[in-house]
Parts: C-alpha cells; structure tokens; sequence
C-alpha cells in the first residue's frame, strides 16, 4: 500500500526496458501510481458501463498496457490486453 509494488518492478532490470524510469521505496509518485492501478484495476468492470467515462477508462487502460508492453518488457501480455479494448469502445449510432 506504500508504493512498493510500482517500485519493485521498476527496479528489477528484467522488466525494464528503459532503465530511467525507476521509483524509490518510499516514494509518493509510486505510492500515488499504485493506487491510481489499484483504483483502476478494481472499478474498470463497474464503471465500463457509464457511457461518459467509458472512453476515458478505455484510453487509460490503453495507456497503462501500452507501459507495460513497452515500458516493463512485457509485450505479448500488453498486447493481449489490448484486445478486449477494441471490443469494449463504443459504436457509432447510425442515425
């Protein structure tokens, strides 16, 4: 809840394809991204159904598996993720 899960794996070089961007312990922009994830990751399946923050949410999973296919190295898994974005944004309405 500290932040530590963000700066773990920011700091294990494996996972890191750029080796600048690393987060101390007892940092507050680990601690602030890490529940930024935790907020997102728990109420991405109730809000996705809100036609105002529909994009939003979708552009900021987008953003954040994007980081982790590029950023952490992980780039089948972020691009998998992506997948069910494409079929989660909104249609056109034919009028």
């Amino acid at each position: 809840m500290q932040g530590e899960a963000v700066a773990l794996s920011s700091q294990v070089e494996h996972y890191n394809m750029f080796n600048e961007i690393k987060f101390d312990y007892d940092s507050l922009v680990a601690m602030i991204f890490n529940y930024i994830i935790l907020f997102y990751q728990l109420l991405f399946p109730l809000l996705i159904w809100f036609s105002k923050i529909k994009k939003p949410m979708i552009i900021f999973g987008i953003v954040f598996h994007l980081y982790v296919a590029f950023g952490m190295g992980l780039v089948s898994f972020g691009m998998v993720m992506l997948i069910p974005y494409i079929y989660l944004w909104p249609a056109k309405r034919k009028e």
